[in-house]
């Protein structure tokens, strides 16, 4: 069982395995599904801060509300824009009106990649403290 004080914890860690997903599947050139997992970590990093400081979180995949609540969207402004619509965009193929694995791109997925890098490091560093 996972005791509650170290849910956090276990968010987070989950994060870094969704980032380590994102790295394989681009290696694969799976671009889109990459930049999916790079979503999916920041939203698993953003929900370990709000665990660790209200004990919950709401059920959102709203990066940029989920960075409001647990204070860190000042702060990753930047990266929470770059990442917030690939929850729906990097899925799915009405959106752009092609499939989205045609609009994602090495590029694209390398910049997604230092966003989740950065809002994983900035939440990882206020964890500990």
């Amino acid at each position: 069982h996972i005791f509650l004080m170290d849910l956090h914890l276990v968010w987070l860690e989950e994060a870094k395995t969704d980032l380590a997903a994102a790295e394989n599947l681009a290696q694969a050139q799976f671009y889109s599904v990459a930049c999916f997992h790079c979503h999916q970590a920041a939203e698993k990093a953003l929900k370990a801060a709000l665990i660790k400081k209200n004990g919950v979180y709401p059920k959102s995949h709203s990066l940029k509300q989920l960075s409001i609540d647990s204070g860190f969207f000042t702060q990753l402004k930047d990266e929470i824009t770059l990442l917030d619509g690939d929850y729906t965009l990097s899925r799915y193929p009405d959106f752009y009106g092609k499939p989205p694995s045609s609009f994602y791109t090495h590029k694209i997925f390398l910049q997604k990649l230092l966003a989740a890098k950065n809002i994983l490091a900035e939440i990882g560093k206020w964890i500990q403290n």
